[in-house]
């Protein structure tokens, strides 16, 4: 985005196999339509998102998700102040929640990994 610290960007361009694309940005948010084009015009056709609170919630809101790898650990965290795996809008009742169908669960040691396809909503 235009605010990138430059000294960070430098930083990773020396690495290798790595490419900066600069995306504009709106309120503070970068245009992931623009870099759906991007990645679209170069023929990549499947993208790994993993990030944090407001990016899974960013991706999730563009409608830009298809399936869904959820890593659930066997601990209890959070507090008031907690982010959420999902940031943004958030929805005001469990019947407005994007529909999952869950293909399949499976345990990794004491922690869960759930995987979905997401589903388009019934109007």
């Amino acid at each position: 985005g235009p605010e990138a610290d430059a000294a960070k960007l430098q930083m990773l361009e020396q690495l290798p196999d790595v490419e900066i694309l600069p995306l504009a940005a709106t309120a503070g948010r970068l245009d992931l339509q623009a870099l759906m084009s991007i990645l679209g015009a170069r023929k990549l056709t499947s993208l790994l998102v993993e990030g944090g609170s407001h990016v899974n919630g960013s991706f999730l809101e563009a409608g830009l998700v298809d399936r869904i790898y959820a890593f659930i650990a066997a601990k209890v965290v959070g507090g008031s102040g907690g982010l959420t795996p999902v940031g943004g809008r958030g929805i005001a009742e469990m019947a407005a929640g994007m529909p999952v169908q869950v293909d399949a669960v499976k345990s990794l040691g004491q922690d869960f990994l759930i995987t979905g396809r997401v589903l388009a909503k019934e109007v």
